[in-house]
């Protein structure tokens, strides 16, 4: 851990699940979502209770997303002939929609209002929440992850080492920041963009471009999510720095290495790998 890291005083986290590996968490008011490299496409309530199957029998689920109705991820296995569907089903459950489908590897996926984005292995693209004609917003980009904001798609590319941005319905690709080393998770806000990078670091640079802001680093930060104050993200700990720089708190530790990680008003939640068949824990602390 960072030197200038301060301790939180470890709390103890409540396990919501057991035996899941995790590719991908999301949150609304009630229940937390993920997809798993076992094909399934899970919610739990946060207070805790019993785990529900909301789509099994996919073919490597991964990003997922959700919003007041629907959650939506991407089904990513090279092995679904003729490429990889984009698809919803409602949040209690229910029929399963495709939204799109012949993508090519879709990984990390985005909403907002209207639309669903995603990335495949070389391009970004766009489809209605209803499904519809989906538009390729920018071919030749190799994507880590994507987010979104009322006005531009942003993302981050471990490949060539930079995080751009581009208007939500098409147009100019623009650099906010290059040279960095792979950076991958990335998170936004109405002001800044904030990354992590294989080399330990949590990064920020404003959302129109200019200086890189280092926020912290040796931290192994694998995968980050932000609310209105704070960065968040899991490795080896989870752990936090304000969005305006400060000293790195450890919030819990936890088993294996950490997958994924979303926070909400109260709490954070966030799931582990324990290197085994059997997969690892989803969590939630609270307080956060």
């Amino acid at each position: 851990m960072d030197a200038n890291v301060a301790d939180a005083g470890l709390a103890t986290p409540v396990s919501l699940a057991t035996g899941r590996t995790v590719a991908a968490l999301a949150v609304d008011a009630t229940n937390l979502y993920w997809t798993d490299w076992a094909g399934n496409v899970m919610s739990v309530p946060k207070d805790g209770g019993m785990a529900r199957t909301l789509a099994s029998g996919r073919s490597f689920p991964s990003g997922i997303a959700v919003d007041g109705t629907s959650v939506y991820w991407v089904d990513n296995s090279a092995m679904v002939a003729g490429g990889g569907p984009v698809m919803s089903v409602p949040i209690g459950g229910g029929a399963l929609t495709t939204l799109a489908t012949g993508q090519n590897q879709p990984t990390a996926i985005a909403i907002d209002g209207t639309s669903v984005y995603w990335s495949t292995v070389d391009a970004l693209v766009k489809v209605h929440k209803s499904g519809g004609t989906a538009t390729t917003l920018a071919s030749g980009q190799t994507v880590s992850a994507i987010a979104v904001d009322t006005a531009n798609l942003y993302w981050t590319s471990t490949l060539s080492g930079t995080v751009a941005r581009m208007p939500v319905n098409g147009g100019a690709i623009t650099t906010l920041a290059s040279g960095q080393q792979h950076p991958g998770s990335v998170a936004v806000d109405g002001a800044r963009v904030y990354w992590a990078g294989t080399g330990g670091s949590v990064l920020s640079v404003p959302v129109d471009g200019g200086s890189v802001v280092t926020l912290a680093t040796g931290q192994f930060a694998g995968v980050i999510a932000t609310d209105e104050t704070n960065v968040y993200w899991t490795g080896t700990f989870v752990a936090t720095v304000p969005k305006g720089g400060g000293p790195v708190s450890t919030l819990a530790s936890t088993p294996g290495r950490g997958l994924a990680i979303v926070v909400d008003d109260t709490s954070v939640y966030w799931a582990a790998d324990l290197g085994t068949m059997m997969g690892g824990p989803v969590m939630r602390l609270t307080p956060k």
